[in-house]
């Protein structure tokens, strides 16, 4: 049977596009569309619920209206690379907290693989590389890479990096919402019993994984990460960091965006920020919206965003009409505002340190970036806000190429004189 609310999204989102096309000039639009057709467009964060890559969300069509990504919709925005997340949420810092981290860890790790080498094979391979997300591009394929949030997912186990790492990891996320044996988050979890801080930055465990994360090429990712956590991690890496899905503070101020002086570091050690679209993070949200959202997520039994994968078809369709609603009376964020965090990044520290992420299935998507087949809008924007095609090209994907590169060529020199 024909999924119709999946029929109606796609065709409010066709709607709108054509609204927004309609409103653009044509020789833009093609000189747009020629430079997204050929640079690598490289997306450094979308979320997979424990469902992935099964027949409830195998990723031919979209099973649940919920869902922003699938490889039918990558191929129609041309989006060529992604860093699909092994997220694990924070909880309690005990054996048996531990070993369901990396039990969930584990599910999201096999769902990417099962993606790339048995379901959709023919279309998307895992990148173990920039190389082989360069070459991948040249063949005319996707690529995925894995990328880890909150290091919880390690417990105090050390010896996990180089499990995930021979897994595919080459992205580490230190913090979530919380604080864990690693560091301090920027958002302490209240119910855990946080204090605001804890470890005043990153803990002597913290240190011996970022030094092991050096050792192995995998980058360190400051997002989430307490302003504190964030500094040592960028002053003691001897590698380039990357912040994966985080906005700055001079747009909007919020905990999970980042301060200059951070930004200033980056630059310092050669990183990139990845600018999210996260509504949240992107601009206040009225506490009218934030209370019309929760009492709506509350009246359906949602708890958080992961549980919208669970929900029935009436209940999801409900959701949908609520936010629809809701977001009437309280416009979402919009590519313009994405656009003035990108701005600001690249007037502090300049367009080599500077790239995107989408955070869809995860809470992410805005107004002309609602899912991954709405990809060009962003390069379109970028080319109107005045951007030329060498620094479209480094913001979508060579900026973070170029540490991915540089990442591992510190580990190839630390491997050489281990012999």
């Amino acid at each position: 049977m024909i999924n119709m609310c999946r029929i109606l999204g796609v065709v409010l989102s066709l709607l709108f596009a054509y609204d927004v096309m309609a409103q653009k000039n044509p020789t833009v639009i093609n000189k747009a569309r020629k430079i997204h057709n050929s640079i690598i467009t490289l997306d450094t964060h979308i979320d997979i619920p424990y469902d992935f890559a099964t027949s409830s969300y195998n990723t031919i069509t979209k099973i649940k209206p919920a869902h922003q990504f699938d490889i039918p919709s990558m191929i129609l925005g041309n989006l060529d690379s992604i860093f699909l997340v092994v997220f694990v949420s924070q909880g309690p810092r005990t054996q048996t907290g531990y070993a369901k981290a990396l039990s969930d860890g584990l599910i999201k790790f096999r769902a990417i693989h099962r993606l790339t080498t048995a379901i959709q094979k023919k279309n998307i391979v895992l990148a173990l590389s920039a190389e082989q997300v360069r070459n991948a591009h040249k063949d005319g394929k996707k690529s995925a890479l894995i990328g880890i949030e909150n290091g919880y997912i390690i417990g105090t186990d050390l010896s996990l990096i180089n499990k995930f790492y021979k897994l595919g990891a080459r992205y580490f996320g230190f913090l979530h919402f919380g604080h864990n044996d690693l560091g301090d988050s920027s958002v302490p979890n209240i119910q855990l019993g946080d204090a605001q801080e804890e470890h005043f930055g990153l803990s002597q465990l913290g240190k011996e994984v970022l030094r092991t994360l050096n050792n192995h090429g995998i980058i360190p990712d400051i997002s989430h990460s307490s302003k504190k956590t964030a500094l040592d991690i960028v002053n003691l890496s001897r590698s380039p960091v990357i912040a994966s899905h985080s906005n700055v503070q001079g747009i909007y101020n919020h905990p999970r965006n980042l301060s200059d002086e951070e930004l200033f570091a980056i630059k310092k050690n050669n990183g990139v920020v990845q600018v999210v679209a996260y509504d949240a993070y992107l601009k206040n949200i009225p506490e009218e919206k934030k209370m019309a959202i929760a009492i709506m997520q509350k009246s359906l039994g949602i708890g958080n965003y992961q549980d919208l994968y669970d929900l029935g078809q009436d209940t999801l369709k409900e959701y949908q009409l609520g936010m629809a609603n809701i977001n009437q009376n309280f416009p979402s964020a919009d590519l313009s505002v994405l656009l003035d965090h990108i701005d600001y990044i690249v007037e502090k520290i300049g367009v080599d340190h500077v790239g995107i992420s989408s955070d869809f299935n995860g809470g992410g998507g805005i107004k002309g970036w609602e899912n991954v087949a709405d990809t060009f809008n962003v390069t379109l924007e970028l080319l109107e806000r005045g951007y030329s095609e060498n620094e479209i090209e480094k913001i979508w994907g060579e900026n973070t190429l170029r540490v991915m590169e540089e990442v591992n060529r510190i580990s190839l020199m630390h491997k050489r004189q281990k012999r």
